[in-house]
């Protein structure tokens, strides 16, 4: 079995996030100060990072992706693990957007 050094690479927020890297294995991290540590909330794979956010890009801006919107005091991870049938209150509570309701 091979073994494979890796190394850890801060790349910025959302806004702000620096592409000009190759491929790899990359993290989204939720941070909220001060009650709960960042939280992974996404990962994925790409050779040419560039091209994978661009893919993430296009469907945040053309809504095909759900978006949380937690309370400054809520774990989004609590919103995350409801069950499907608890959807339409957290809905209903602008706490998320579901791209399926809308297709």
């Amino acid at each position: 079995m091979d073994t494979h050094e890796l190394t850890w690479k801060y790349s910025g927020l959302f806004n702000k996030i620096h592409t000009n890297f190759k491929g790899g294995t990359y993290l989204f991290l939720y941070h909220q100060e001060p009650e709960f540590e960042n939280r992974i909330i996404y990962v994925g794979t790409a050779k040419i990072f560039s091209h994978r956010w661009s893919d993430h890009l296009l469907k945040f801006y053309t809504q095909k992706r759900t978006m949380w919107n937690p309370d400054s005091n809520e774990d989004i991870y609590s919103l995350m693990s409801k069950n499907s049938s608890e959807y339409s209150e957290l809905f209903e509570q602008d706490k998320v957007w579901l791209p399926d309701l809308y297709e």
